[in-house]
């Protein structure tokens, strides 16, 4: 067996790289957003956590744009 992305990091990646430029990250989201689980969802909010622990958010505000992408 080989290791795969789960979806909540597949959720913080694409709302890190999601853009007014990159209409296919929002389809992705649209489409992970849809069948993520609740599990799915604190995943992506630890995952978006550690890129800005890490210094790698590129100055968005992560954790918003998850809210947004999560319908809170």
């Amino acid at each position: 067996m080989l290791p795969v992305a789960r979806v909540g990091y597949l959720i913080a990646l694409k709302v890190l790289s999601e853009s007014d430029e990159r209409l296919q990250d929002r389809i992705d989201l649209k489409v992970l957003a849809a069948v993520a689980t609740q599990e799915d969802g604190s995943t992506a909010e630890a995952a978006v956590r550690l890129i800005r622990a890490r210094g790698y958010h590129r100055g968005r505000a992560l954790r918003k744009r998850l809210r947004r992408w999560r319908g809170e």
